[in-house]
């Protein structure tokens, strides 16, 4: 596999300068610290969304998908912005196997980025990257979270979107 040119790591922090090795969410036990990375910048901007409201993100073919448990104004309410940092690409490597396969590749040393692209709100952030943000009640959002691979077609049929 060809590494890509560009990577991209998504923050909240709009200001860093050197991204350490970290995992707050190991993808199995024993997992080094690692910075996470991916060639895509729709996925790295699924990764702004506010971590204290119920989200699930998707791919579908060629769909980027941003699942919210709950309104756009409860949505808004925790929405701090950030940044989608590009990252050189030297020290990362990935293991189709793992974790998001190809789409996730990882680094366990330290890494400067090389420019950034700031947003004032994580949704400013998903639409400029094309990612379709949905959304939904208690009820849709715990079905697509019981068949995430069917998570599209749950909210296509369903009617009780907000």
């Amino acid at each position: 596999m060809e590494k890509p040119i560009n990577l991209y790591h998504a923050s909240p922090q709009k200001d860093v300068s050197e991204f350490e090795p970290r995992n707050e969410s190991p993808r199995y036990t024993g997992e080094e610290n690692l910075v996470f990375a991916t060639p895509h910048k729709e996925v790295a901007a699924m990764f702004l969304v506010p971590k204290d409201i119920p989200t699930e993100i998707g791919k579908y073919g060629d769909d980027h998908v941003v699942f919210v448990n709950g309104t756009a104004e409860e949505f808004k309410a925790h929405d701090i912005g950030g940044a989608i940092y590009t990252l050189p690409n030297d020290t990362f490597v990935t293991d189709r196997g793992i974790g998001m396969g190809d789409v996730e590749w990882v680094s366990n040393q330290s890494v400067k980025p090389i420019s950034k692209t700031l947003y004032e709100t994580s949704i400013d952030a998903l639409h400029d990257n094309h990612v379709s943000v949905y959304f939904l009640n208690k009820d849709v959002f715990s079905r697509i979270q019981a068949n995430p691979s069917n998570g599209l077609e749950i909210v296509k049929s369903s009617k009780l979107v907000h």
